[in-house]
């Protein structure tokens, strides 16, 4: 049964992998039919439809139509809005965690020279999901794994004493604190085998041609995971050493599950979004639009500067229409360079509260083993945060690459659209940050062994007393 339940949590994780990876071969597949069509412009002569080799319908050959008329221009970046994407194709571990899929846009589309317009993503949160999230593999880890542990610990010594096994053992010399810690291993070692087994099986099926490149990830995810129910072992270790009945030990097993699995990740999700606020996507755009009024209103000034900083960009000062459109290029500059500077502090807010919820691993095995499936699964804020660096980066390596042209006041080549800089969409290999799995993995050491050192202790003041 754990393995059919691990499975049908893979898959339903495999599902929304896919839909994000569609969305990102639908980007892959824009950025390609624009590059196809602003080359095509230069030689006239076969059809749009020759050109995409699929039929169009009356919007989108109207658009493609645009396209090719602004091939030349050395404004295409602003005429043609919205023509390029970013994206990023799904890791193979991806499938363990989706909660935060959407919080995290799949892609970004280029919105001309504006970067708030770029990354704003205001994501539809469906309300049923808000709690525990979507069933995927961490939520069984995170949740169902602790109970199935429970069930088979909650009377790990207590059992013993209530089928009056436990004297017959202490008689025999049998040490109940060994016996008690090898049933929980022996526990906790079957229900990890029946997570991960299945988890390693599919992620290797699904993709055979990078093996390599999950092993070890998958190998720190068992180990995390059996960390984590070495600590519930330890926890009903410690309950049992109490000397309670096991209806007594079960409910305080279910109490502490409800602590460490609700009350405290709840707290400190609370706590981490009080304690670093990030701006809302509409106030940004609104100090974007400042900021353009402002530097709009300081043209002349900025074009100045921006010809001391790139004095290789000579233009006519005679030519008023080059003057103006090389000061729109310097204002856009400006603006670019000062917004950066508000979306950094945006992005460091993300960055912080990933490393307030790290901080606060240690108050929950929970919280630990949820940063530590989130980071193999590059679903954490700060992967998020680093996709959307790398959106920013491009569309200045765009802009930066259309202002030659521009100064030089001459049209767009065939040689230009060939050589323009592209969105790399394939990553291989992991790009999380082992400093947190090694952080995580401490936390939960310490847990499994502070529970055990309390419940040696426990039994031999129970056994001083008797």
């Amino acid at each position: 049964m754990g393995l059919l339940t691990t499975v049908f949590a893979w898959v339903s994780g495999w599902n929304e992998v896919s839909k994000r990876d569609q969305l990102c071969e639908a980007a892959v597949q824009q950025n390609s039919d624009a590059r196809t069509l602003l080359i095509a412009a230069f030689e006239p002569g076969p059809e749009l439809e020759q050109i995409l080799g699929r039929s169009l319908s009356e919007a989108d050959s109207a658009r493609a139509t645009t396209v090719q008329m602004s091939a030349t221009s050395p404004y295409l970046l602003a005429r043609a809005d919205e023509l390029w994407s970013t994206c990023r194709f799904s890791w193979p571990l991806a499938p363990l965690s989706v909660r935060a899929f959407p919080s995290h846009p799949a892609r970004f589309q280029l919105a001309g020279t504006s970067s708030v317009a770029t990354i704003r993503h205001e994501p539809f949160l469906n309300p049923a999901l808000t709690i525990a999230g979507p069933f995927d593999v961490s939520l069984l880890i995170v949740a169902a794994f602790p109970l199935a542990v429970i069930v088979l610990t909650y009377d790990l010594i207590s059992g013993e004493r209530e089928a009056g096994r436990l004297r017959i053992l202490q008689i025999q010399s049998r040490s109940i604190f060994a016996l008690g810690l090898t049933r929980c291993a022996i526990a906790v070692g079957i229900l990890t085998v029946a997570i991960m087994a299945p988890v390693i099986a599919l992620t290797i099926f699904a993709w055979p041609s990078r093996i390599s490149e999950v092993l070890i990830p998958l190998l720190m995810l068992t180990l995390a995971v059996l960390a984590y129910g070495l600590a519930w072992g330890a926890l009903a270790f410690l309950v049992n050493s109490r000397g309670a009945s096991s209806t007594a030990n079960g409910v305080v097993l279910v109490l502490c599950w409800g602590i460490w699995i609700v009350a405290v990740p709840s707290a400190v999700d609370l706590w981490v979004s009080s304690r670093d606020v990030a701006t809302s996507p509409s106030r940004l755009a609104s100090i974007e639009s400042d900021m353009s009024r402002r530097a709009e209103a300081d043209g002349e000034r900025l074009l100045a500067e921006y010809r001391k900083i790139h004095p290789e960009l000579a233009f006519d000062p005679d030519d008023l229409q080059q003057a103006i459109v090389c000061q729109e290029v310097a204002v856009t500059s400006q603006i670019r360079h000062e917004m950066h500077g508000r979306l950094h502090e945006q992005f460091e807010a993300l960055r912080s509260r990933d490393a307030a919820r790290m901080r606060s691993a240690w108050l929950s095995p929970a919280i630990a083993i949820q940063i530590a499936v989130d980071e193999l699964a590059e679903a954490s804020e700060s992967h998020h945060v680093k996709f959307a660096e790398e959106t920013l980066a491009y569309q200045d390596q765009l802009i930066e690459y259309f202002a030659r042209p521009t100064f030089q006041n001459r049209e767009l080549q065939r040689r230009d659209i060939e050589a323009m800089p592209v969105f790399q969409v394939e990553t291989r290999g992991w790009r999380g940050d082992r400093s947190v799995l090694t952080t995580v993995l401490s936390s939960l050491c310490v847990w499994c062994i502070g529970l055990v050192i309390a419940g040696r202790a426990m039994m031999t003041v129970r056994a001083a007393d008797n």
